[in-house]
């Protein structure tokens, strides 16, 4: 099979079912076509906060290197990266519905109701997919991964074959040890980063050299440079005041999306558990996550104690912290394709 990336954009028009455009990056091979409906995966992948949807795609190179093979026990026909609509590309489409809806405020709902929208469109708009007819698999990374979990709590159910889920952080309850200070520090974290450069190569400069950034893997640095940063607001003026780049989700989207209390009110405990009961769930964890607490991680990673139901499988990345997908994008993938592998196997027992 021709193992060529082919790589093309979605877009979701807003409706009087969903305000906000929806954008997507489709990834697949050229030989994708020749895989029927059902006889591959169709992977839906969501990213974290701060980033943007064409963070997946050094993990997708390689991830499509392994599974489109003669060797591997499964395929995969397509891959959407669906963004939250204030990030990225989609938060200079979605800027003045925000400003007028939302100003400072963003709910975790907003990133389940955008997945909502993109998957249940149907064949005439967004993606032009009937995904009811898919096998799919939901992949998701921190404030993603919380993301697929609540569709859990929709009316219109998302058929998932079974969910990948990295990173996930949110608290168990609204008390739970710990939470409030490591919302503080986030809040700290966004309203203190730096947001404007004189240009894209200055900003690669600048962050290569920062103590958060110069974790993440190169390639996947440069994709933020190139996706995450937009022109800055002056440079429209007329005349233009200053012609530099700035983060496309603002201090204050991204604070917000920090405060939402889906995160810590303990609203997307029982939609874990009921997930697991359902389908087959695996976590993926950094091993010096700095973001989730251990005490978090080992609960998750536990049966429900009322149920007995608990994750397919949990599996740690060493020498990576939070940001697993922009620090080992390529390890990341040899675990999914792992998981992908194993779950083929199983229904071929079956």
């Amino acid at each position: 099979m021709d193992r060529s990336l082919v790589i093309d954009n979605c877009h979701l028009e807003p409706s009087t079912s969903y305000p906000f455009h929806v954008l997507a990056t489709r990834y697949s091979t050229s030989g994708s076509s020749n895989i029927t409906e059902r006889g591959g995966y169709t992977l839906i992948l969501t990213h974290a906060i701060g980033v943007h949807k064409e963070t997946w795609e050094v993990t997708v190179r390689h991830l499509l290197g392994l599974c489109n093979t003669g060797r591997s026990p499964y395929r995969v026909k397509e891959l959407y990266s669906i963004e939250n609509p204030n990030h990225g590309e989609s938060a200079l489409l979605n800027a003045d519905i925000i400003q007028a809806r939302c100003k400072d405020s963003w709910s975790t709902m907003e990133y389940v109701h955008a997945l909502e929208a993109f998957l249940s469109a149907g064949i005439h708009r967004g993606a032009r997919v009937d995904f009811s007819k898919r096998k799919l698999v939901g992949i998701g990374h921190s404030i993603g991964a919380v993301s697929l979990i609540l569709t859990q709590t929709l009316t219109t159910r998302i058929p998932w074959t079974s969910t990948i889920i990295i990173g996930v952080t949110f608290s168990p309850n609204a008390n739970f040890p710990g939470m409030e200070e490591r919302r503080n520090a986030m809040q700290r974290w966004v309203w203190l980063r730096r947001d404007t450069w004189l240009n894209k190569k200055h900003a690669l400069k600048d962050l290569q050299a920062s103590r958060i950034f110069d974790q993440w893997d190169s390639r996947v640095l440069r994709l933020y440079v190139e996706y995450a940063l937009s022109d800055h607001p002056a440079s429209k003026m007329s005349p233009p005041y200053f012609n530099g780049v700035v983060t496309s989700i603002s201090r204050e989207q991204e604070a917000a999306a920090y405060r939402t209390n889906y995160l810590y009110n303990g609203k997307s405990l029982q939609p874990f558990y009921r997930l697991c009961a359902e389908i087959p769930v695996h976590l993926i964890w950094g091993d010096r996550d700095e973001v989730v607490l251990a005490s978090i991680k080992e609960l998750l990673s536990k049966p429900n104690p009322e149920t007995g139901s608990s994750p397919a499988s949990v599996r740690y990345v060493r020498d990576a912290g939070h940001m697993l997908i922009q620090q080992r994008p390529e390890f990341i993938a040899d675990y999914i394709h792992e998981i992908l592998s194993s779950m083929h196997t199983v229904v071929a027992i079956l």
